[in-house]
């Protein structure tokens, strides 16, 4: 008797810690909607639900960047920040603290806060757009520093293009050039070398002219010894 009366008590305090643990492993959304995101990061566009103010979630284990994982209603897990999750429903603390509220106003409130989550979404969807935006103007002004490289270094490889071509026709120029006093300086040196020639035969003429005008000088007699016959 006493065992089972322990097992039954053993079995209820299980159950009671199972219930407690069960109930703290669960958050409700509060502020405003809560897009459940597939990453824990805010920049992360992956949206895979919207969560409304008051769902009901199970935490999960992991935690990262001030994300909590958690699992939906419909099984669907994700990321969403910490500081929306919260161990009361708002909508009950709401209802609680306005005892006879019309209901039209609970309405209005929950309206309000759906709109309130629609804003704060297309917020966080215009932040990433513009996130976006900033990472496509800094690649176009990347890419227009290239363009810009790309056409200085096709002016300058025409300009030294325009400058070899320019270097090439000097060069062409000065070789006919050269080519001219090459045939000049052969052509004077063909003329010297006959000046030299004729300059040695006339040295020749006029030592064999010298010669014979000594000659015929020596071999005539002087005047006085024909008078003197």
């Amino acid at each position: 008797m006493t065992n089972t009366r322990t097992i039954r008590l053993l079995s209820i305090f299980l159950l009671l810690l199972c219930s407690s643990l069960s109930q703290a492993a669960e958050r409700y959304i509060t502020g405003i909607p809560i897009p459940l995101r597939a990453e824990p990061d805010s920049a992360n566009r992956q949206i895979l639900q919207l969560l409304p103010v008051g769902e009901k979630v199970k935490l999960g284990k992991s935690q990262k960047n001030n994300f909590q994982r958690v699992t939906t209603q419909s099984g669907i897990q994700g990321w969403i920040p910490n500081r929306y999750l919260s161990e009361t429903s708002p909508i009950v603390s709401a209802d609680s603290g306005t005892p006879g509220a019309p209901q039209k106003r609970v309405q209005y409130e929950l309206e309000i806060n759906r709109l309130n989550g629609i804003v704060s979404s297309m917020q966080q969807e215009k932040q990433i757009i513009e996130s976006e935006l900033q990472k496509l103007q800094e690649q176009v002004r990347r890419a227009n520093i290239e363009v810009n490289t790309i056409r200085d270094v096709n002016a300058s490889s025409i300009e030294l293009e325009n400058q070899n071509s320019l270097m090439r026709g000097a060069l062409r120029t000065e070789k006919r050039k050269l080519a001219v006093l090459e045939q000049e300086n052969v052509a004077l040196q063909e003329r010297k070398e006959r000046d030299w020639f004729l300059l040695g035969a006339l040295l020749v003429m006029v030592s064999l002219l010298s010669g014979f005008f000594l000659a015929r000088v020596r071999s005539t007699p002087p005047r006085n010894s024909r008078t003197s016959l």
